[in-house]
Parts: structure tokens; C-alpha cells; sequence
């Protein structure tokens, strides 16, 4: 049975009234054909927020004929991701509208399927294995650092874009090791195109669109192919050269099943690599951008973490050994997350129906998680629209399902601690030397896509530190 042909007969389940003892889960009613499909397309996070303080943590949701259930309670949170994953899968609209680009990577997979990649891919992302992608994160930071000295006389710079950039030179070098953006122009055109028609396409509600051989149609099939012939000639040349390189991609040609000593076919390479380039920096970049929002809104935050970079690296660029001595900057990146979290909404389909107290969730409804609204939830986070560090500090413990930004459980997101290792690499190496600050007045609109991003971009002036003992 097709991915679409099973989602029609989960529709059909999701349909079905309760039994006898429960009661549906409230919600809004919405327009008789479209449901809330026209406020979720207006303003989704402002929707969402409405209809959590109206009907509590388990909303029931119809877009069009589909049912799905918001589920904001750690509680139930922790049920879908940790507790009783297997009865949940990824056979969602959302995740086949990525399926085209990302194909049947760790990011879209289920099943069998799902754990063989993960375990031949965990290892290359454990925590004590990734210090070696340290000084390339620097590195190419430090580049950044060159070209915002050079931009000094310019009015402001779109951190958007820079941290977007940046991002892609990061995973271009630790993957690849080369640079995307300027060796391979094409190669980062591509990706930036892509990423682009993956937010457009997340919200067409008909597929048949897709299909014509429209102008925008075509554009999407050319890079695609063109970016599907460069992986492909990434793995060809170090399959004839093993040995020689020890980027990501080689070491995923080199990764072996520890129970079977299978290994990747050239497809299935394909995807996990398309997967890391585009799920690995878009997300990483938004995260960036929101913190340097946030620091530069709470000045007092941002000159106690000046003072933590400067006394913990002395001047010099920052080196992963540092990284335990920056605690304030690891609590300013977490709240960001909090606050800001670029995953802000996670799918999930029913297997099997779900009970929540006398509310019946049947068989095939789409489960939704939203870490925006569970991280700004008022009974687990006192005052949760304001930037607070503090509550991340090490006497501080925080609920594990309250706060997760990178998922959970089992199919909790495999780069979590290369980003936790980027994000502070990036943000001291660039506080060394750089103070960012918004326009007076400026007001930063949110746009929740594929992931939650500042809408139109992120002017910025960028100035030198008046008192700073950065070194280049």
C-alpha cells in the first residue's frame, strides 16, 4: 500500500466517532469545507496560541477532512516521542511534501528502514567524536569575522542571511570539506532554492500543482538534478579514493551496521547527505539569528557574556576546550531555543488510538507537537514570553519534555549536539570581536515555515566592540 493510499485509510479511521465513556477533544470549529485551514495559513502561531488559552492542552483540529490533535503537555509529549513511539509513525502530508528532496533519509524514514540508518549514522554524531568539526565551525566563523570588518561602513547587514550562510559554509566543510558557497556556487544556489520551494510547498494543500510543467515546476527539477549530480559525484570520487578524506560524507561511505556489516547503497547515501545539508544548516542559522536578536534586546545579558567570552578566551578565537567554561553563553542558547525554537512543530501519525483521560484520539489522526507553545506553556515556564537565562543554570533542573527543541526519544534529532557545539562556536568567535544591535523601533515579525525564522530577513548594525581583546 502507497504512502497516500494508507494516509486516505488513516482519514477514514480519524473520522470515527468516539466510543462510549469518552468525548472528543475540544476545539475550534472553523468553516464548514476548510476548518482552520484559513487561520492556520493567516497566522498560525497567533491561532495556536488563541485556541491553547480557549481550549487547554489537547485541541482538536480539522483541515478539511483531515483530523489531527495539538498535544502540549509534557505529559502527552513525552508519550508520542519516548513512551509509546512505535505506535506512531511519519506518514504525514508534511513529511511526504520533503520526501521528493530528502528522499528516504533519517529525517522522513520509518520502520526498519529508519532504525538500520540510524544506527549506521548515531556513531558519526556521538558527542565525544564531534570536537573534531570544531576548528572548521571556527574557521569559517572567522571568515564571517573578516568580512564584517570589511562591512563596517554599511548601514546594516541581513544576520539573517550572513548566519544562513555561514551555517552552509559550516556543514559544507564538515561534510564535504570544501566550501559550497564559493567553490561549488552552484552547488549552494541549488540548496538555496530548494529550502526555498520546500516552505512554499509545505503549505500547498493540493499536490496536483506540483505536477504541471510549469516554469517554477521546471526550475524545481533542475536543481534538484543538478544538486542529485554533484552528491552523486561527491560519492563516486571518494569511493575511488578511500581513505584519502575524512569528512562526513566519507565516513558515511565507511559506516558499517553493527549487527549485519551492511553498508549504505549510493541511494540511500544520497538521501542522508541531502538530509544533513538541508535539515543540518537552515535550522542551526534560524537558532543563530533569533540569539543575536534576543542579545541585542537585553544589552545587560549581552555584556555578561562579552565579559564570560573575553575572560575564557583571553582574546584568542574560542576552541572547543572551551566550551565548558562558556556556561552563561550555553544558558543565553538555550533559552533562545526556548523562546525561538527553529523546530516549532513536529508531525506524527496515529497508529493506534490514543486515550487522554475520557478524551478518545482515534486511529489515524495526525498528532502534532509544538514546541513553541509547550516552551511558552504559563504553568511550566513563570513569565514565558521573557528572556530569562537564569532558568538554565546547573542548580536550576528543567522538566525533560518541557523543553525540546531538538525532539525526543528515539527519533530525537541526530545533530543535536554537533548544533550545541556550533551555536556557541559561532556566537563567541563573532562577540569577540562584534557588538550587534537592531534599529530603533525595529519590530521583528515571526514566520513559522518549515521552521520558525525572522520574516523579510534580520537587519542589524554591526559594530566593533568599543573595549575588545579579540585577536584576528
Amino acid at each position: 500500500m502507497s504512502a497516500k493510499t494508507e494516509r486516505l485509510s488513516r482519514l477514514f479511521r480519524a473520522m470515527s466517532g468516539p466510543p462510549k465513556g469518552y468525548r472528543k477533544a475540544p476545539g475550534p470549529t472553523g468553516s464548514f469545507i476548510g476548518g482552520v485551514m484559513e487561520d492556520i495559513y493567516r497566522d498560525p502561531l497567533s491561532s495556536l496560541r488563541r485556541w491553547h488559552e480557549e481550549f487547554g492542552d489537547l485541541i482538536r483540529l480539522r483541515f478539511g477532512p483531515l483530523i489531527s490533535h495539538l498535544l502540549l503537555h509534557p505529559r502527552e509529549i513525552a508519550r508520542v516521542l519516548q513512551e509509546e513511539h512505535r505506535a506512531f509513525d511519519k506518514n504525514t502530508r508534511g513529511f511526504d511534501k520533503l520526501k521528493p528532496i530528502l528522499g528516504n533519509g533519517l529525517l522522513t524514514s520509518d520502520g526498519d528502514l529508519w532504525l538500520r540508518q540510524r544506527r549506521l549514522i548515531q556513531p558519526l554524531f556521538d558527542r565525544r567524536g564531534l570536537s573534531q568539526y570544531g576548528p572548521a565551525m571556527v574557521r569559517q566563523s572567522l571568515r564571517t569575522r573578516k568580512r564584517w570588518r570589511e562591512l563596517q561602513g554599511e548601514p546594516t547587514v541581513d544576520v539573517a542571511r550572513e548566519m544562513m550562510e555561514l551555517a552552509l559554509r559550516i556543514v559544507g566543510d564538515t561534510l564535504l570539506a570544501t566550501d559550497v558557497t564559493e567553490e561549488a556556487g552552484d552547488v549552494g544556489r541549488a540548496i538555496s532554492y530548494l529550502q526555498e520551494e520546500i516552505n512554499e510547498r509545505m503549505f500547498h494543500f493540493l499536490d496536483l500543482g506540483e505536477k504541471l510543467p510549469t516554469p517554477r515546476n521546471r526550475r524545481f527539477q533542475k536543481e534538484l538534478s543538478l544538486l542529485n549530480r554533484s552528491v552523486s559525484g561527491m560519492i563516486q570520487q571518494r569511493r575511488q579514493t578511500p581513505g584519502e578524506q575524512q569528512d562526513l560524507v566519507s565516513r558515511l561511505i565507511q559506516a558499517r551496521d553493527p549487527d549485519t556489516g551492511a553498508s549504505m547503497d549510493d541511494a540511500q547515501l544520497r538521501d542522508e547527505i541531502m538530509t544533513i545539508f538541508l535539515a543540518g544548516h537552515e535550522t542551526t542559522a534560524n537558532a543563530l539569528s533569533w540569539t543575536w536578536m534576543l542579545l541585542a534586546q537585553h544589552p545587560q545579558v549581552r555584556q555578561k557574556v562579552e565579559e564570560e567570552v573575553d575572560r575564557v578566551c583571553g582574546g584568542r578565537p574560542p576552541q572547543v576546550e572551551d566550551l565548558p567554561e562558556l556556561t552563561y553563553l550555553h544558558q543565553v542558547v538555550k533559552e533562545s531555543l526556548r523562546l525561538y525554537p527553529p523546530a516549532w512543530l513536529l508531525e506524527r501519525s496515529a497508529l493506534q488510538a490514543m486515550e487522554v483521560g475520557d478524551i478518545f484520539i482515534p486511529a489515524g489522526s495526525v498528532i502534532i507537537l509544538c514546541p513553541y507553545l509547550t516552551h511558552r506553556h504559563p504553568d511550566l515556564w513563570p513569565e514565558p514570553d521573557q528572556f530569562r537565562p537564569e532558568r538554565f543554570a546547573p542548580e536550576k533542573p528543567v522538566d525533560r519534555w518541557a523543553w525540546f527543541p531538538f525532539g525526543g526519544g528515539p527519533r530525537s534529532c541526530i545533530g543535536n549536539h554537533f548544533a550545541m557545539m556550533e551555536i556557541p562556536l559561532v556566537l563567541a568567535t563573532l562577540m569577540g570581536e562584534f557588538q550587534l544591535d537592531l534599529e530603533g523601533g525595529q519590530e521583528i515579525e515571526l514566520e513559522p515555515l518549515v521552521t520558525l525564522r525572522p520574516k523579510g530577513g534580520l537587519p542589524m548594525k554591526v559594530r566593533l566592540r568599543q573595549k575588545s581583546e579579540a585577536g584576528v
